[in-house]
């Protein structure tokens, strides 16, 4: 069964083709985001910073794209 989100909250952005949202409080960080065809990811981190924890989150999205795409 496929299931479609509705549209994200105001407070997340879009950069691209990639809709996203990000948070952080004293030692943790989330990243997530997804793409119109449905691939997402959500990354969670105990310590380090958040610019770090959304560039590997961004990272990680990319790298889940189709070869050849």
């Amino acid at each position: 069964m496929d299931r479609l989100l509705g549209p994200p909250a105001p407070t997340w952005r879009k950069t691209g083709a990639v809709t996203w949202h990000n948070g952080a409080t004293e030692g943790a960080s989330a990243f997530a985001g997804a793409l119109p065809d449905g691939r997402w990811t959500l990354l969670h981190r105990l310590g380090g910073s958040p610019a770090t924890t959304d560039r590997r989150g961004a990272e990680a999205l990319a790298a889940s794209r189709p070869r050849g795409r």
